[in-house]
């Protein structure tokens, strides 16, 4: 019997081994995660990972956190992540809720994630009066 489960392990290492090699040799852009949960076409699974990915939990280090790298991907210069606050779902009434706010005092970045589906009626003109009425100057990030 015990000759038996040794057998079985070692064939299963096999199979995994080959899975693995199989696996490692695909073309990594071909490699999605939420493709393999089926949620690339989930909104709230692309807005979840974002909101853990801009929240400041992470370890500071010498390296720029993701916000900071995002902000400068939109070209926005001197950045001070800690002035900087990110609402995931922010409900702005009346003008609707965005996806995500990034703001800080001077400035206020709009996510509006969209998948198969068509901004709201006016929805972009209505985030665009709630940041000119709260004197921001307006990143839309779509």
């Amino acid at each position: 019997m015990e000759e038996n489960k040794s057998y079985n392990y070692e064939i299963l290492l096999e199979k995994g081994k080959k899975l693995l090699k199989d696996y490692s040799s695909k073309d990594s852009s071909e490699i999605n995660i939420l493709n393999i949960i089926d949620g690339d076409t989930l909104e709230w699974s692309h807005s979840k990972i974002l909101n853990i990915l801009f929240s400041k939990i992470h370890i500071k280090n010498e390296r720029d956190n993701f916000l900071t790298l995002f902000l400068k991907r939109l070209e926005i210069e001197n950045i001070d992540e800690d002035e900087f606050l990110v609402e995931r779902e922010y409900r702005c009434n009346p003008y609707g809720q965005m996806d995500f706010k990034i703001e800080n005092k001077n400035l206020c970045v709009v996510l509006e994630m969209k998948i198969y589906a068509e901004d709201g009626s006016k929805q972009l003109r209505r985030y665009e009066k709630y940041c000119l009425e709260n004197k921001k100057i307006i990143k839309y990030f779509t």
